[in-house]
C-alpha cells in the first residue's frame, strides 16, 4: 500500500514555490520524495481536481500501480470549478496544470469532468500527456448529470446529439464536499426533484458525484450507473504500462490550502 506522504504540506511547498528556477525545483521535489533518479519513467504521476472529486480515481490509479508516486493538487481556494465562467475557468486551467508542470510528472489527470471539458475545448501544447474524465452517454432513458460549467460545454453538446439529457446541477458538487469532508449524510435528494425516477441510466458527468453512488441507486432504482472515470483508469493505465516506474516508488502527496484533510479524506475511501 502506498504512503500517504503530507509532511510536504506547506512547508515543503512553500520552498518549492520559491525556487525560480527549475533545477532549483526538481532539488525540492528529490528532497520531498527521497529521490535522486527523474528518468521519464521514475518521474510522478499528477491529478488535480478543486477538491475530493479525483480522490476515487487517484484511489484507484495507486491501488493498480503502488510503486509510481503521485502528486494530488486540491485546488480548494477555487471550488467548485463547476459553477466558474468561462473567463474564470481558463485561468484556473492554466495555473493548476502549470503548477504540476513544475513537478515535472510524466502524466497529468484532469481529475475533474469541468476542467477535463474545458481543456478538450480550449487545447494548449503543455509539453505532457494529459488525461481527462469526460461524462459518458448512455442508451435508452436516462440523464448526464454535471455541473453547469460542463453543461455549457461544447462537450455536452455532442453528447445531446446522441440524444443525451444533460443536466447541470448547481451546487450538488459542493454540497457532497461539505459532507464528506465533515463525515456525514450528504442531502442529495432535493437536487433530483422532477427527474423521471424510472430512468434507464445515470451518468456521473462530475467526479464528485462517484461520492454519492448509493444515494443515486437509491433515488433511481432502476438506473445502470455510468462513471467516466472508468475511461480515464483504462487511459492511465495503458500509460503507465507503456511507462512502468523502474523502482522504489509507493509516495502518494497532496498540496494545497486543506492537503491535510483531503489526506484523511483519501485515507478513508475503500
Amino acid at each position: 500500500m502506498a504512503r500517504i506522504f503530507t509532511p510536504f504540506n506547506q512547508n515543503i511547498y512553500n520552498i518549492f514555490l520559491s525556487q525560480r528556477s527549475r533545477t532549483a525545483r526538481y532539488i525540492v521535489i528529490y528532497f520531498a520524495f527521497d529521490e535522486y533518479d527523474i528518468g521519464m519513467d521514475n518521474r510522478c504521476i499528477a491529478f488535480c481536481d478543486s477538491g475530493i472529486g479525483g480522490l476515487i480515481l487517484l484511489k484507484k490509479t495507486v491501488a493498480a500501480f503502488p510503486n509510481e508516486n503521485f502528486i494530488y493538487f486540491a485546488d480548494s481556494a477555487n471550488l467548485p470549478y463547476g459553477d466558474k465562467t468561462r473567463d474564470e475557468m481558463g485561468k484556473i486551467a492554466d495555473s493548476a496544470i502549470k503548477i504540476l508542470i513544475s513537478f515535472a510528472p510524466k502524466i497529468i489527470v484532469t481529475a475533474c469532468s469541468s476542467l477535463s471539458t474545458f481543456m478538450m475545448e480550449n487545447r494548449r501544447d503543455y509539453g505532457v500527456k494529459i488525461v481527462g474524465v469526460y461524462p459518458i452517454a448512455g442508451k435508452g432513458n436516462g440523464y448526464v448529470f454535471c455541473t453547469p460549467r460542463t453543461e455549457k460545454s461544447g462537450y455536452a453538446d455532442t453528447l445531446r446529439k446522441l440524444g443525451a439529457k444533460v443536466v447541470g446541477i448547481r451546487g450538488l458538487a459542493s454540497e457532497i464536499e461539505r459532507a464528506v469532508t465533515l463525515g456525514v449524510k450528504p442531502n442529495v435528494e432535493p437536487f433530483f426533484d422532477g427527474f423521471d425516477r424510472n430512468a434507464e441510466y445515470v451518468s456521473l458527468g462530475c467526479t464528485h458525484y462517484g461520492f454519492i453512488r448509493n444515494e443515486l441507486s437509491g433515488i433511481f432504482p432502476n438506473a445502470k450507473l455510468i462513471d467516466g472515470n472508468d475511461e480515464a483508469e483504462n487511459e492511465i493505465k495503458s500509460f503507465l504500462s507503456d511507462h512502468p516506474r523502474e523502482g522504489g516508488g509507493g509516495e502518494v502527496c497532496f498540496i494545497g490550502a486543506k492537503s491535510d484533510k483531503i489526506a484523511e479524506i483519501y485515507s478513508k475511501i475503500i
